[in-house]
């Protein structure tokens, strides 16, 4: 029993002294100085050598609801300084016009807007709402808009509760120019 206790203590103590060695098994598997095998760092997907980044500063994008929320629509962004940009849109029967806040200074990364909605007869509202766009083309939005006026043509039946708050949300294709 005292030949085990000793051996394992004697391996503790080696495994202790040959960590504390530059020269010692690294990561790499070899027992050369770890200075010579620095791992480079993992490129994330909007890092300037990947097939994802975009140098452009403009993006177009159409879809259903875009546009403040017409039927169909699209909407036009700048990105006029590293992460914050504005967009114009217009839709059937609708326009909109927002400040964005992108969490990555790139155009095709996911943002934060706030924006006025304009639905011609229905609604006037404001909102914010969170845009995710995808590695390629997709852009989806959800998001609260808060409205200021009604129109003639707003729904009073039961659909849409006597509140003043609306959902908003889209769907569609993004395009930097």
């Amino acid at each position: 029993m005292k030949k085990i206790a000793s051996l394992l203590l004697f391996l503790c103590i080696t495994s202790i002294v040959a960590a504390q060695d530059t020269t010692a098994i690294n990561k790499t598997g070899t027992g050369l100085p770890i200075e010579k095998y620095e791992l480079e760092p993992k490129t994330s997907k909007f890092n300037k050598k990947s097939k994802y980044y975009s140098e452009s500063k403009h993006s177009v994008s159409i879809g259903y609801q875009q546009g403040g929320g017409g039927y169909i629509g699209g909407e036009l962004e700048y990105l006029f300084y590293k992460k914050l940009g504005v967009q114009v849109g217009a839709g059937y029967i609708s326009y909109c016009a927002g400040i964005n806040y992108h969490f990555r200074p790139n155009i095709k990364s996911t943002y934060f807007s706030f924006q006025y909605l304009n639905h011609k007869d229905i609604a006037s509202l404001m909102g914010a709402s969170i845009v995710y766009r995808g590695k390629r083309w997709l852009t989806t939005q959800v998001g609260l808009g808060f409205i200021l006026s009604k129109g003639p043509s707003f729904p009073t039946d039961g659909f849409f509760p006597d509140n003043s708050t609306i959902m908003l949300y889209s769907i569609g294709a993004y395009f930097p120019l």
